[in-house]
């Protein structure tokens, strides 16, 4: 699985959108909600559920029709760990280029 910059910031976009449509529909402040920054976890959270978790019947070490579901479990949360460190890192050198 291939995660690109250009992949974490149309999410980042996605999600702030998101977020302006839903406070515009409120009749909040879209200035306001045009600054807000959209936390580094939920857009990793958004890309593990599209790319991993979507696709759980194509990756044997998460897929539980092969594999024991408590085994399954703690490895997918020692994956989603690590998949958040090193996401956040690139999230970092991403930011230099954009």
């Amino acid at each position: 699985m291939v995660i690109s910059c250009r992949d974490l910031k149309y999410k980042a976009e996605e999600l702030q959108f998101q977020h302006v449509t839903k406070v515009q529909k409120e009749g909040g402040d879209i200035q306001k909600a045009t600054e807000k920054k959209i936390p580094a976890a939920t857009i990793l959270s958004e890309i593990w559920k599209e790319k991993v978790k979507s696709r759980k019947d194509e990756i044997y070490c998460i897929n539980t029709n092969f594999l024991d579901l408590i085994l399954v479990s703690n490895r997918s949360q020692e994956w989603w760990a690590e998949f958040a460190r090193v996401g956040k890192l690139v999230m970092e050198e991403c930011a230099k280029i954009f």
